[in-house]
């Protein structure tokens, strides 16, 4: 419903980029040929940035490796220690994994991880009502927020809204794969990693004060 709210208002969506930038930035580059040389390079490029926020993750447990991960990224990308080169051949890996194993993953989650039992037992009127409230609420408020910062609305409603509510990462290739914003998964993760934390910390003081 955002991806189509998207399409009939494009004032509100930056069909897949999350922030608004001026026309004098948005300047598309030629995409480089793809070879196997970059999606090798690319995937072991992922790997070392996934093995360093494990090994960060074993003295920070609380957060998951994804988010550390992400953190060094953005870290790197900043300060622009990665050549332009590698930065291409990560986008052709990513690329070609959301291309070809999406609808792999999609499988597997409505397999492997619903129980369809557990699911059909705790559908109730009292239950839906609160699902349905808490989505809009976050739907709502996620892009009310982002907006105000300089995001646009429907990127920020499904990433840091929607994908907060799916179920950690495999919930988040289900809702970006359903809005067509598959481009946005580091984005949701870190929303869901770092946000699931904060949330439960929060929630353990709380629970002890109340």
């Amino acid at each position: 419903m955002l991806a189509k709210l998207g399409l009939s208002k494009p004032s509100l969506s930056g069909n897949g980029k999350l922030m608004k930038m001026d026309h004098q930035e948005k300047k598309q580059k030629t995409a480089a040929k793809i070879d196997l040389a970059n999606l090798g390079t690319g995937f072991i490029i992922a790997s070392g940035f996934f093995i360093l926020g494990c090994f960060i993750n074993k003295v920070f447990p609380n957060i998951h490796a994804y988010a550390f991960m992400i953190i060094l990224v953005v870290i790197f990308k900043v300060l622009g220690l990665v050549p332009e080169k590698c930065e291409e051949a990560a986008v052709q890996w990513s690329q070609f994994v959301m291309k070809n194993f999406t609808h792999a993953l999609l499988a597997g989650i409505g397999i492997a991880m619903l129980d369809l039992k557990v699911l059909a037992s705790a559908i109730t009127p009292a239950y839906l009502l609160i699902c349905i409230s808490i989505i809009l609420t976050v739907v709502l408020v996620s892009g009310l927020l982002g907006k105000l910062v300089g995001f646009y609305p429907i990127e920020s409603s499904i990433t840091a809204g929607l994908c907060t509510d799916s179920m950690g990462g495999t919930g988040n290739i289900a809702v970006l794969s359903a809005s067509d914003r598959m481009e946005l998964i580091p984005f949701a993760q870190m929303a869901t990693r770092l946000g699931g934390a904060m949330i439960l910390i929060l929630a353990s003081f709380l629970i002890r004060i109340l």
